[in-house]
């Protein structure tokens, strides 16, 4: 006898799949589908967005409730959903790839209580005030605080026409036009993530300009038709609305380099900046083919730092690219971290072994090098290499902080230059570049989550705090675990208890939190009730989490147990981890020492490593 669905629980329709969120059950007639509890509640994240789509980090929070996990796990999950409901990422008819930013439902949303087509009531300029209205309130840009005079927001220019290649390519002209500006080094110019949260919105732009603390924005669309381009350009001051300049660009393609250094030569001139030609020409160089720099345009759309949706697609025109244009260094670069990001996130879709990985970054590298030595990407990828495949931070070190020096202004570089900083224990230099990193991107969700972290391994665990709320408030849910432990580590036990029954999509989580609180209230006999329980569900994809909580309570033993599985796992996140101060009990622990020693993390070893952070500080007016 087939199980019929409750019609008196929440029931939506999406297509031919009725879907019960109160029973996590899915039909198509009355065949019920068996999805897996993370495959349901990507489903639920779903329906409950649409018709908006979720970013890889929202997904990320909201199915696996801030778990660590990587782009590559959170891709294999989809296509696994995809798979039980019978659709394809080659034909999709329920799911749709968002490139550089996530996934979203194809189809309407229906109340099936309501019996209409009612799509749910999350409507874009919902979404919209809530995120500015969480901008505003963190972010400190006040009406009493004026932005700089020289700052300056680069909105997604609009492709005029449908083709989604078109789209990508004036994606990637916006990214272009805004690492021009950033060059010029005394423009406050804010970061891609966070301009880009305003694509295919229609927003006031002086409430644009409050929330990402700019006093001007620049907008334009481009209409690409065969060997030809238009861009129109049109720069705003947000106080009043004012166009302070405009102008239309008719030019072939070969002239497209040419139309952004125009255009950031002009913008810089009205907010009495200056553009250096060597700066604005160092990153990219117009090919002789036109197409071929058309595909490396759509190429940098496609694998924003640290990793885009379309990684393999991106890497594919990359490589047409250096066919048709050898010496076009930008390329040979990029395509250089396509490969290391995707070998080093363990990107289920890509074919080469580490060891074939590497001999490909090798050859893109000495391409690159050869053609621009002083490409800060060259080097910033090479740092990459030296500290995640090779561990070796020593020779890591020097060539970050080149990448550094020759491109202080690039936010890419600087997060990753802040990643490095934390793994190798200069937490507060780390500090340093992720206020620098929110101050020019503020709604950049992966910056403030490891900005998060930071405070959290300095023991500022109310700054810690706010910023889980502040993800939290743009998320719509989550950071359960995160909130709890920075109550805990504040002794707030009562709010950090809340936080941890609040957990659902981990029962594991759920168990270890009031574990720790129980310990921390001096019930350690409940606390190992709680553990033991938690143990029996074994969930190895977590062995950090019970690692985390058995220190805390003081069984190393155990702690050092799960480590060793996670370890064993292959896990890449324990190097980001064991600064947490959860594991403050386990330090003076001789095991523990000798562990950090073998990975290379023993304070001793890491105080080795020369790194400094002067210069780039110093130019962005830090110091």
């Amino acid at each position: 006898m087939q199980a019929e669905a409750n019609p008196n629980t929440d029931r939506y329709r999406i297509d031919d799949l009725d879907v019960d969120l109160g029973q996590r059950r899915v039909f198509r007639g009355d065949q019920e589908i068996d999805l897996p509890r993370l495959s349901f509640s990507m489903l639920a994240a779903l329906l409950k967005a649409a018709p908006n789509a979720l970013s890889i980090d929202e997904l990320t929070d909201q199915v696996w409730d801030g778990a660590v996990v990587s782009p590559a796990t959170v891709s294999k999950r989809v296509e696994l959903l995809r798979h039980a409901i019978g659709d394809s990422s080659d034909d999709s008819r329920y799911i749709a790839l968002v490139r550089g930013h996530g996934y979203r439902l194809i189809p309407d949303v229906v109340d099936a209580k309501k019996r209409s087509a009612t799509v749910l009531p999350k409507t874009l300029a919902l979404i919209g005030a809530g995120i500015l209205a969480v901008a505003i309130a963190w972010f400190g840009f006040q009406p009493d605080q004026p932005p700089p005079i020289k700052s300056i927001a680069v909105l997604p220019f609009v492709s005029m026409t449908a083709d989604v290649e078109d789209g990508m390519f004036a994606d990637g002209l916006t990214e272009e036009i805004i690492h021009a500006l950033a060059s010029t080094g005394d423009l406050r110019v804010a970061g891609r993530t966070s301009s880009f949260v305003y694509k295919n919105r229609t927003e006031d732009l002086r409430t644009v300009g409050e929330a990402l603390g700019v006093a001007h924005l620049l907008e334009g669309s481009v209409r690409h038709e065969g060997n030809t381009v238009r861009v129109t350009a049109q720069l705003i001051d947000t106080t009043d609305g004012f166009h302070l300049w405009s102008e239309v660009y008719d030019r072939p393609m070969t002239d497209v380099l040419q139309i952004q250094q125009d255009i950031a030569r002009s913008v810089a001139g009205r907010l009495q900046s200056s553009v250096s030609s060597t700066r604005v020409l160092g990153r990219t160089r117009s090919p002789t083919d036109p197409e071929a720099y058309a595909m490396y345009l759509k190429a940098v759309s496609l694998a924003p730092y640290p990793f885009g949706t379309d990684m393999p697609k991106a890497q594919s025109l990359l490589e047409q690219v250096v066919a048709i244009d050898p010496d076009f260094a930008a390329a040979w670069a990029l395509l250089a971290a396509i490969h290391g990001r995707r070998v080093i996130s363990q990107d289920p879709t890509y074919t080469l072994s580490p060891q074939q990985a590497r001999q490909a970054i090798d050859d893109a590298i000495s391409k690159a090098r050869a053609i621009d030595p002083d490409l800060a990407e060259i080097y910033a990828t090479l740092g990459g290499v030296a500290w995640a495949m090779d561990r070796d931070p020593t020779t890591a070190a020097p060539l970050i902080e080149k990448a550094m020096r020759l491109d202080p202004w690039n936010l890419d570089v600087i997060a990753f230059a802040a990643n490095f900083a934390t793994y190798i224990g200069r937490y507060e230099e780390a500090l340093s570049l992720e206020e620098l990193l929110i101050e020019r991107d503020p709604l950049c969700e992966s910056c403030r989550l490891q900005l998060a972290r930071s405070y959290m391994f300095t023991n500022r665990y109310l700054d810690a705090e706010r910023e889980f709320w502040t993800l939290r408030s743009i998320w719509g849910g989550g950071m359960h675990w995160n909130i709890g432990v920075a109550k805990l580590m504040q002794g707030s036990t009562d709010e950090a208890l809340e936080q941890f029954l609040l957990h659902e999509a981990f029962q594991v989580l759920q168990l270890l939190g009031r574990a720790m609180v129980l310990h921390k209230q001096g019930d350690d006999e409940a606390s190992e009730r709680l553990l033991a329980e938690a143990a029996q569900l074994n969930n190895v994809d977590l062995a950090l989490y019970y690692a985390q909580a058995y220190a805390y309570v003081g069984d190393n033993d155990s702690a050092l147990a799960w480590l060793q599985k996670d370890l064993q796992a292959s896990s890449p996140q324990f190097p980001f981890t064991f600064p947490s101060p959860l594991f403050d009990g386990l330090r003076t622990d001789p095991r523990w020492q000798a562990l950090m020693m073998r990975l290379g993390l023993a304070p001793e070893q890491l105080a080795k490593v020369p790194f400094t952070l002067d210069t780039v500080l110093q130019q962005n007016g830090k110091y």
